[in-house]
């Protein structure tokens, strides 16, 4: 059975705001562990957490959090669902939609001064934080997948028997 997968408003600003979400809290963790008010040298290369230090977050980081989520969130959508790519092999578009990720990461990071474009321990910071949290999605998603296809499975035995072990066609 070849079912597409079709674009959905709610998907995509359920998308949005997880990622967001986990930008959101992710930092807060870092402000936490790390008092930025008394690691500010470290910290220096990092002017989206030293804005208000201790205090939070700034307003103009939520803002780029929220771009960041709208476009990571978009091109999931294009390479998840059948809006672009209809017959384009599951690991190809995976593996496009992943560099696509980088890539606009990379921009924000050039457009946003979140670090030094020079700065080696950034990028190093950055492509380990997002190694880190891809595979921690792939994870999840596996595993969403995987306690849906047994709540499937249970409910088409239930069905079967219900309906007098009807043949498989």
């Amino acid at each position: 059975m070849n079912q597409e997968r079709r674009f959905s408003f709610f998907e995509f600003f359920q998308q949005i705001f997880i990622i967001f979400g986990v930008q959101v809290m992710f930092t807060l963790f870092v402000i936490c562990i790390f008092p930025v008010d008394e690691f500010l040298p470290e910290f220096s290369a990092l002017p989206i957490l030293i804005e208000l230090g201790s205090q939070g977050i700034s307003t103009s980081a939520l803002l780029q959090f929220i771009i960041s989520s709208l476009g990571i969130a978009a091109l999931v959508t294009v390479f998840t669902t059948d809006v672009v790519f209809k017959k384009m092999l599951l690991l190809w578009r995976s593996v496009i939609m992943f560099t696509g990720i980088i890539m606009y990461m990379s921009f924000l990071i050039i457009v946003f001064d979140w670090f030094p474009m020079d700065s080696l321990g950034g990028w190093i910071s950055f492509f380990i934080t997002f190694m880190l949290f891809f595979i921690l999605s792939i994870s999840v998603m596996m595993l969403k997948t995987h306690y849906e296809n047994k709540k499937y499975a249970k409910i088409l035995k239930e069905f079967k028997e219900r309906n007098g072990g009807m043949n498989d066609e």
